[in-house]
C-alpha cells in the first residue's frame, strides 16, 4: 500500500474502517484480537474524547496482512 501525504497524519475510526473496508464493529473486534493492530491515540481524557490512528501505522497493518496472505 503507497503512503500518501503526511506520514504523521492523524485519521478517525471511520476513516480506518473506510480504508479496511469493514464496520466499526467488526474493527473493534479485530482491535480485541489482533495484537498487532496499531494503537489509538486518545484526544482527551474523557470518555467521549475523540480517538486518532496513525495513518502510516494502518496503512503498514493493512500491507503486513496483504503479504502474509501473499505468503500464504
Amino acid at each position: 500500500m503507497k503512503q500518501q501525504g503526511n506520514p504523521h497524519a492523524l485519521i478517525k475510526i471511520g476513516r480506518v474502517c473506510e480504508l479496511i473496508g469493514i464496520s466499526r464493529t467488526t474493527l473493534h473486534r479485530i482491535r480485541e484480537k489482533d495484537t498487532t493492530f496499531p494503537v489509538p491515540k486518545k484526544d482527551g481524557d474523557s470518555r467521549q474524547a475523540p480517538v486518532y490512528f496513525l495513518q502510516s501505522e494502518v496503512e503498514c497493518w493493512i500491507q503486513t496482512k496483504m503479504d502474509s496472505r501473499s505468503a500464504a
